[in-house]
């Protein structure tokens, strides 16, 4: 080096592009003036990025996978807008190794520890884990797999492929009476490929390529979960009407149901024993199905994933809970209400949400585990016990109304959604279609006035394109928000509420829910919530969950200022959009937030366990609300509701927002039924549509929940759009129609 000539310093090396984001820094915490719940507090995984070594767009996920071995590796599929991609992901460091867009262009449907299969209705595929090359492709359908067989169907024939490379183990037809449709697994046995058929009906059947006998046995329901390779033998049957399963062990020669069924919330295997997750906390039986041992007496459900001696499960609310040498040792906050997830050593990778939650702008989120682990809430002391319900019987139907008020130029289609306004009860507001939602078109929008009796205003292009997904009010716009089915494409549209001119326009990647109050209006997407202006449609804020579920989130108004209330980081904060997201109060909770949502000036906040609390908006102050569990809904602003339905009873129980029982009702309704929408007044009635088609409607009392008045409703009648308000002091209540639209009053 010559004297006087400094060493250039190394060039510095970019960060790798991110993929899916770790979330949003979260916003300025406050002290907690107050604690609700009786659970035990998550710990707490934080979320983390996945990086890539190439810049690339974020999927929608279907499911994720675990790779068996050494290095923690989750394969996962699902869509880059409407095209398919696969990719191997590592769970600790959070790199995304391969990207697959050509060679499989196919849902994930088994892992090994070599190859990624994928399978669509005409062929299957086979990538190599480490590089993501094809390692084989055949013709077929997919029936099913275990271990290192995969079954498919090729016309008649059944064929036994091996995972790693593609080898036909099988190619045979299978013997009389056993459908072809209905073969899904092939296992190993004495030297030979032993097959497993079922179908709709129940039946099991088995028998071995090569030999003519069939064993069968009636099971009398079609298996939710089958595990046959392994000692022992393991069949999981649904229990109609209930999330738990009976699970028995099946015996060969011949074959019969030999120990069980056991009722559980979910199983695994643990060597030569068998775990199950029932009512009772975690049992370990032995191939008899006899209890061994009780590890724990916490309710816990169905696997997850699994990593040496440790175990993530589902546990209360949709929290995950950690297993070691199946003993709980933490409930964790993330991720929540996933249907899949990949346990590594120091993270986890969470999938898509159990369904029936789904969103298009869903992603794969990883978490940090926890360093130290927290207590898991044992059984959840039972709620006090519901009021016996009175069995109503109920009026004589009346005819259906006949004079309808009706807008001849909408609604050609059908009508989208209803709700009565929540500040003036005397306009109802519904959004018609004049065609099949699609990219091009959308719904409309109308206004009727039930002083008038007419339709005052109709904006055809009301709500954006796309199918109507929410429809909130704001005070001086009413937003609509639309989706379409390819992930990319959501938008809002805020339209006055005088006259229904078009006010602004927001678009993102999706809508998944609507909510407005007083200036704000806020739109979830995904995992995230973005809080707007309701005069301008600008952006003030956005709220990430931290769990990786839904925003739990309420717009209201808080002395004169525009807020939102969160639940965020194990507390419910309240926080003003307008100044910065400052926090103005915060409650702690001792447990984990299920839902939110705003009941007169009270927030109602329920908690895992079935804990429902009220909270004044102003201040925090908390009460617990005994009696309600799961399944409540607002219905107005006076009233909670829980139903409980079968298919001859529905069962509603009312409260009052302090609380307090008001009445348990039992009523001779034919299925569906479904509650209508409700104005503010607390004198008016709760209504309900009911039958095939909602053919029929009933009014129930609020403060009682006898029956005022039962009706038929015309044949045009959108389903479950029903609706009853207090006008001027006089209650008013009807039914919304399509082809065109109208409305009926009864």
């Amino acid at each position: 080096m010559l004297a006087g000539c400094a060493e250039a310093p190394p060039a510095a090396v970019p960060p790798p592009p991110v993929v899916y984001e770790a979330g949003l820094a979260p916003w300025p915490p406050r002290p907690a003036s107050a604690t609700i719940g009786r659970g035990v507090a998550p710990a707490r995984a934080v979320p983390v990025a996945i990086t890539a070594a190439t810049t690339m767009a974020p999927m929608v996920p279907w499911r994720v996978y675990a790779v068996p071995g050494a290095e923690a590796r989750a394969a996962v599929s699902g869509t880059v807008g409407d095209a398919i991609v696969v990719e191997v992901i590592g769970v600790d460091d959070g790199v995304i190794r391969w990207r697959d867009t050509a060679g499989c262009q196919a849902p994930v449907v088994h892992v090994t520890a070599g190859v990624v299969v994928c399978a669509d209705a005409t062929r299957l595929a086979a990538l190599a884990v480490d590089t993501g090359a094809v390692v084989w492709r055949h013709d077929g359908v997919f029936a099913g797999a275990d271990g290192g067989w995969i079954v498919a169907r090729a016309g008649e024939r059944v064929l036994v492929i091996a995972a790693d490379d593609g080898a036909i183990v099988a190619d045979a037809a299978p013997p009389p009476g056993v459908l072809v449709a209905d073969v899904q697994r092939a296992c190993p046995h004495d030297g030979g490929v032993e097959l497993w058929a079922w179908g709709a009906a129940g039946a099991l059947q088995r028998f071995v390529v090569g030999e003519p006998a069939i064993e069968a046995i009636i099971l009398g329901r079609a298996p939710a979960k089958v595990d046959l390779c392994a000692a022992p033998a393991l069949v999981e049957l649904p229990i109609p009407g209930s999330s738990e399963r009976e699970l028995s062990v099946v015996a060969r020669a011949p074959l019969r149901i030999a120990a069980g069924p056991v009722v559980e919330r979910g199983f695994w295997r643990a060597g030569a024993e068998v775990v199950t997750a029932t009512a009772l906390g975690i049992e370990v039986r032995d191939a008899a199905m006899t209890v061994v041992r009780r590890t724990s007496d916490v309710e816990v459900g169905r696997e997850l994933s699994a990593r040496g001696t440790r175990r993530l499960v589902r546990g209360a609310a949709g929290l995950p809970v950690l297993l070691d040498g199946d003993r709980p040792i933490a409930t964790l906050s993330a991720p929540s209400y996933v249907d899949s997830a990949v346990l590594g050593d120091t993270h986890v990778v969470g999938g898509p949400w159990q369904a029936p939650a789904r969103s298009l702008a869903d992603r794969l989120q990883r978490f940090r585990l926890p360093d130290g682990t927290t207590g898991v809430a044992p059984l959840f002391p039972p709620a006090p016990a519901r009021p016996p319900a009175h069995a109503l019987d109920l009026p004589i139907e009346g005819p259906a109304p006949l004079d309808e008020l009706t807008r001849a130029d909408a609604g050609a289609y059908d009508v989208g959604l209803i709700f009565v306004d929540p500040d003036d009860p005397a306009i109802v507001y519904a959004a018609p279609l004049e065609g099949r939602p699609d990219a091009q078109g959308g719904a409309g929008l109308a206004a009727l006035d039930l002083r008038a009796r007419a339709w005052t205003w109709y904006t055809p292009d009301g709500c954006p394109a796309g199918t109507p997904v929410a429809v909130a009010v704001a005070a001086d716009v009413i937003a609509c928000g639309s989706r379409t089915s390819i992930g990319g494409s959501g938008a809002v549209r805020a339209v006055a509420r005088d006259g229904g001119a078009v006010r602004w326009t927001w678009t993102g990647a999706t809508v998944d829910a609507v909510v407005a109050a007083g200036g704000l209006v806020v739109v979830t997407v995904g995992r995230r919530a973005v809080v707007l202006d309701a005069a301008t449609g600008a952006a003030l804020a956005e709220v990430a969950s931290d769990d990786g579920f839904v925003p739990r989130l309420v717009a209201a108004r808080w002395h004169g200022h525009d807020a939102v209330f969160t639940a965020e980081r194990g507390a419910i904060v309240a926080r003003l959009p307008r100044i910065g997201m400052l926090p103005v109060w915060s409650v702690a909770v001792v447990g984990a937030v299920v839902g939110l949502a705003r009941v007169g000036a009270q927030l109602t906040a329920q908690l895992a366990g079935d804990e429902l609390y009220l909270l004044e908006l102003d201040t925090g102050a908390a009460v617990a609300a005994s009696g309600w569990g799961r399944r409540w809904r607002t219905v107005g602003v006076d009233l909670v509701v829980v139903e409980d339905a079968d298919l001859d009873d529905w069962r509603l129980d009312g409260y009052g927002v302090d609380g307090a029982p008001r009445f348990a009702v039992s009523l001779a309704l034919a299925p569906p039924r479904q509650l209508g929408v409700r104005g503010t007044d607390a004198d008016a009635a709760v209504p309900v549509a009911y039958g095939p088609a909602s053919s029929a409607a009933v009014l129930l009392d609020p403060r009682t929940g006898v029956v005022a008045r039962r009706v038929t409703l015309p044949e045009r009648a959108v389903t479950g759009a029903v609706f009853a308000t207090v006008v001027d002091g006089e209650r008013v209540a009807g039914a919304v129609l399509a082809r065109p639209l109208a409305a009926v009053l009864f």
